[in-house]
């Protein structure tokens, strides 16, 4: 069974305001693309993004990139997420986002696409609402395990 875990540390003028863990629901499409990747087509996608969740009440294993009715995506521009090698059955890797316009977020989602509603979303969570500033800087770690 696949789990997924992410880690959000804020800072604001360089100190740490907050600290949050959670557990995220990985979707179908994603739980697909993978097994198609591995057992059927062996390609797999080149590159990963990170990117933020505005004010959201669920998330749902049916969720996709193009249709999630429980949340609704964070007006910033998604970051590189680059995992490091599988060890122990761990798969991470980090991302930082430096906030462009002031407000509220409530988690977090992991895709195959830079921008735009195509494609593979892979997992989402939500946490407790995190009010961020102008120039807030929000750095992610997403852990997947299996």
């Amino acid at each position: 069974m696949f789990k997924g875990f992410w880690r959000l540390e804020h800072r604001r003028d360089g100190q740490v305001i907050g600290v949050q863990h959670v557990r995220n629901t990985i979707t179908d499409t994603g739980l697909a693309a993978i097994f198609d990747t591995f057992f059927r087509h062996g390609t797999t996608s080149p590159a990963w993004y990170m990117g933020l969740i505005g004010p959201g009440t669920t998330v749902d294993a049916s969720d996709t990139l193009a249709s999630h009715a429980g949340w609704t995506e964070y007006n910033q521009t998604r970051a590189s997420w680059a995992p490091t090698a599988t060890t122990a059955r761990v798969l991470e890797g980090t991302g930082s986002f430096t906030v462009t316009t002031a407000g509220t977020v409530s988690g977090f989602f992991l895709t195959d696409k830079i921008s735009g509603a195509s494609g593979t979303l892979w997992c989402a969570a939500l946490m407790d609402d995190r009010t961020v500033a102008v120039g807030d800087v929000l750095s992610l770690k997403y852990q997947v395990t299996g």
